[in-house]
């Protein structure tokens, strides 16, 4: 095999393999430091067929032929298969990068509940939220406010990773769920309502998410007035029509 393609398929596998370790310590990190990371939000584009395409159409003929001309020479085929790896590598590394994200700030929302890490992380939360609910009614202040302040903004920002992720996610119905149940808290009102589309667009598609979803919902305690108002309004106009 050429040299070149080697290297490349090298080059792909040590990144891979450092990838895992640098999203965890950075996410540490964050956490340690009390400050929201504005690329936990950004999911880079990963398309690799598409991207193998761009790249290759662009070539040159000296560098390799088109997508659409098959290679030639021997000498050509060795430059096609190394620029098409070469050029796919940056969307396959963003979509692992991706994944190992998504894995990361999940679990710190405590997704999957399965995970005992992630019930660890959902149980110091909820203690998180509790607190400064309880100043909010009290008014007392205390010492470690400062503290539960910045790691709410940080589930904000996990929450919105979420969003993000749900349209590719497997289990997104139940994990758009999970996050309004569990950190609503954490949400601005404009992200928790992108949460409530999300669902009500997925209710429409099957009859069965369509109950599972209605029913989870009613046991629902909003903390946004205005949508308390808005379903109690929604159910009397249904009263009504009866």
């Amino acid at each position: 095999m050429d040299k070149k393609i080697l290297v490349s398929i090298a080059c792909i596998t040590i990144s891979m393999m450092g990838m895992e370790e640098n999203v965890s310590n950075s996410l540490a990190i964050m956490e340690k430091n009390d400050s929201p990371s504005k690329f936990m939000l950004e999911r880079k584009s990963s398309n690799p067929l598409n991207i193998v395409k761009q790249q290759a159409s662009i070539l040159t003929l000296d560098e390799s032929p088109s997508i659409h001309t098959p290679p030639t020479s021997y000498l050509q085929s060795i430059s096609y298969v190394t620029a098409v790896v070469s050029n796919s590598f940056e969307s396959i590394k963003n979509t692992v990068n991706n994944r190992l994200w998504d894995e990361s700030a999940f679990k710190k929302l405590g997704w999957p509940p399965s995970d005992k890490e992630a019930k660890k992380e959902l149980k110091a939360t909820l203690k998180i939220y509790k607190r400064v609910e309880e100043y909010f009614c009290t008014g007392i202040m205390y010492e470690k406010f400062p503290e539960d302040y910045e790691a709410i903004k940080r589930r904000e920002c996990y929450c919105q990773r979420v969003l993000e992720a749900l349209p590719q996610y497997s289990d997104a119905v139940n994990l758009a769920l999970f996050c309004l149940e569990k950190h609503q808290f954490a949400m601005c009102y404009c992200d928790f309502k992108r949460f409530k589309l999300f669902l009500d667009l997925e209710q429409k598609k099957s009859t069965q998410t369509a109950e599972k979803v209605k029913e989870r919902l009613a046991k629902l305690t909003y903390l946004h007035k205005s949508e308390k108002d808005s379903e109690k309004d929604s159910e009397q106009k249904k009263d009504e029509q009866k």
